[in-house]
This record gives structure tokens, sequence and C-alpha cells, in this order.
């Protein structure tokens, strides 16, 4: 709610935030099997040293992983900007 937040202003773009992002494919491993090649890919962020780390606007509070609703707010935000592309260029 706006009477819960202050500094409130517009996101601007978020594209270069996007086209900047680092994801890696990797698996998640068990004290049992260090690499499991039975376990799912994934794909997404890695936190940890050598790796480059999520946009700052999306990191959690503690560092050690991804704010959802966050992440989800840019993503939403580089659709709307991506949409109004598509329209101005169909509109030629």
């Amino acid at each position: 709610m706006a009477e819960e937040k202050e500094d409130i202003h517009d996101a601007g773009s978020v594209l270069s935030i996007i086209r900047e992002a680092r994801l890696y494919r990797y698996r998640y491993t068990t004290p049992k099997a260090p690499v499991d090649s039975s376990a799912p890919e994934r794909v997404g962020f890695v936190i940890g040293k050598g790796y480059v780390p999520p946009p700052a606007c999306v990191l959690a509070e503690d560092g050690n992983g991804v704010a959802l609703y966050a992440m989800t707010s840019v993503c939403w935000r580089g659709l709307q900007e991506l949409l109004a592309r598509v329209t101005a260029l169909e509109g030629r």
C-alpha cells in the first residue's frame, strides 16, 4: 500500500537491467552426490564468488537470494517496454 512506502517514483526503463543480468544453467547438488547428473537442469542466478550476481534491484535483503516480487515487477515492466516497442513498429 502507498501508505507504507516513501520516495515513490517511476521505475524508468529496466531493459538494460534485464539485458546485463547473467543467468546460468546448473544442477543442485546433494551431500551424497556432489554432481548428480540425474538432477533436473535449472536456469537462474548464482550467488557466490566467481559469478556475476543478480541485479541489486532484485537481490533479497540478506543478499542470499532473489526477491521474487521485485523480480516479477522488473519482468512486468520489461514486458510493458517491449510491448510499446512492438506496437510502435506495427504502427509504421
